[in-house]
């Protein structure tokens, strides 16, 4: 399985991503918050399934309500697709 650092570059050339797929404001701000929140998590770690999983449940002990983690879910998985790493996505909440 490939991973890969993840760089400031590269959050930029997402961001153009999502410009280009022609996403609301209020979405690109969203998604960008919520990359730049789990870049921040990352530290410098290169991104695996594993630390994916990880950055979910320490999002889940956080106070952060189910529909705001599936948001910053919803980022992630955006950015892995981007980073054509497909393999490394995680599921999202169920909500009921």
């Amino acid at each position: 399985m490939k991973n890969c650092q993840l760089t400031q570059q590269q959050i930029r050339a997402y961001a153009h991503h999502l410009h280009m797929e022609e996403k609301s404001g209020a979405t690109m701000e969203k998604y960008l918050r919520g990359v730049s929140a789990f870049a921040l998590w990352l530290d410098g770690r290169r991104i695996t399934k594993e630390l994916c999983s990880e950055w979910k449940a320490c999002l889940m002990e956080q106070d952060y309500a189910p529909a705001t983690v599936n948001t910053m879910l919803a980022a992630l998985n955006s950015l892995l697709e981007f980073l054509d790493l497909r393999e490394c996505r995680v599921k999202f909440l169920k909500i009921q």
